[in-house]
């Protein structure tokens, strides 16, 4: 029975997580992590004893927050699934860091069905000219924080490995200027309870090709990220993603 640990317990994608390895007959859940009011069965605010008793942990908390689950993780040598957006370059050279210690799955979006789009996605970029326009538009809840979110930038980078680019997030933003050929643009909507829309348009002169994801539930994102914990076991030291957890990586 693998041990799963979930930081984050008292946050939106944390208890979701939580609820979603109770539910599983497969795992159990060592410990829920919160700072404060850790009252109750299986919660802590001991991080020490998160990793200690954890075979894995998942982490979908904060940026702010990287830094501590991965000298933890080094530290008690506990892989990590990693489902945080909103990480800046600095947090990917830490992942890269300590990914030569542990193993680390790490993706912006947990589904099977986003993962299936970005190798899509991919697969569409390399086989339209730079005559066509990339516009890519995400709609979210409300409460979400960071823009774009990180799935959408996983798809602009998509296009850009599609076009024999190297992946460069750092232009990725609205735009406030006419569009400029070879550019990707971003349409971002914030707005009720909405799980997740992503939808990449490429756009030519006669036609439009329009692959797109809607999340009915961020249970799926959970599941996602227990598929990957239980896939990340007896893994060697290594920055995984969910491409790799699913193989979709040898048919991209």
């Amino acid at each position: 029975m693998i041990k799963i640990g979930v930081t984050g317990y008292n946050g939106r994608m944390g208890k979701i997580i939580a609820q979603q390895v109770m539910s599983d007959d497969s795992v159990e859940l060592s410990y829920g992590y919160r700072r404060e009011d850790a009252s109750g069965t299986n919660i802590t605010d001991d991080l020490d004893v998160l990793f200690e008793n954890s075979d894995v942990v998942i982490d979908f908390t904060r940026p702010s927050a990287l830094m501590i689950q991965l000298e933890m993780a080094a530290q008690y040598n506990v892989p990590l699934v990693i489902g945080s957006t909103g990480l800046s370059q600095e947090h990917k050279a830490l992942l890269t860091k300590y990914s030569k210690e542990v193993p680390i799955v790490y993706s912006s979006n947990m589904s099977v069905g986003v993962n299936v789009m970005l190798s899509l996605v991919q697969k569409a970029a390399s086989m339209h000219d730079e005559s066509y326009d990339v516009e890519i538009s995400e709609l979210h809840h409300r409460h979400k924080v960071d823009a774009p979110s990180g799935t959408a930038i996983s798809l602009g980078e998509a296009v850009q490995i599609g076009q024999g680019l190297t992946p460069d997030s750092s232009g990725f933003q609205c735009r406030n200027h006419a569009r400029k050929q070879g550019e990707i643009g971003f349409a971002i909507m914030r707005g009720g309870e909405v799980a997740g829309d992503h939808a990449v348009n490429f756009i030519g002169d006669q036609e439009v090709l329009t692959i797109s994801h809607r999340a009915l539930s961020p249970d799926m994102f959970a599941k996602g990220a227990i598929k990957a914990a239980k896939w990340i076991i007896g893994k060697k030291p290594g920055l995984y993603s969910m491409q790799d957890v699913l193989g979709l990586k040898e048919q991209s």
